[in-house]
């Protein structure tokens, strides 16, 4: 975590984060994209009281539509489709 926090902090204020929640294809639609939602919401307030700006982070939540893995693939295929990723998008 001590290397993602340096490099989000070192930067010059003009970049922008996408926090990407992502799942697995298993369950509901609408419950895996609060899942999702939640994921990435839950990385950015972990980053914000480490000096980390609100302004250059977006939490978004992809849902099942992501997922790299489908509902019938082994535990440990869907397991990597559980993951936050972030991106820079600025």
């Amino acid at each position: 975590m001590s290397s993602i926090l340096k490099g989000l902090k070192s930067r010059d204020g003009q970049v922008r984060f996408e926090i990407q929640g992502h799942i697995s294809a298993e369950g509901e639609t609408k419950a895996n994209r609060t899942l999702s939602e939640n994921r990435a919401s839950r990385i950015r307030s972990l980053l914000l009281p480490r000096g980390v700006e609100a302004r250059i982070l977006n939490p978004v939540g992809l849902g099942e539509g992501a997922a790299q893995h489908g509902k019938n693939a082994p535990e440990a295929e869907r397991q990597l489709d559980r993951r936050v990723l972030i991106v820079r998008t600025k």
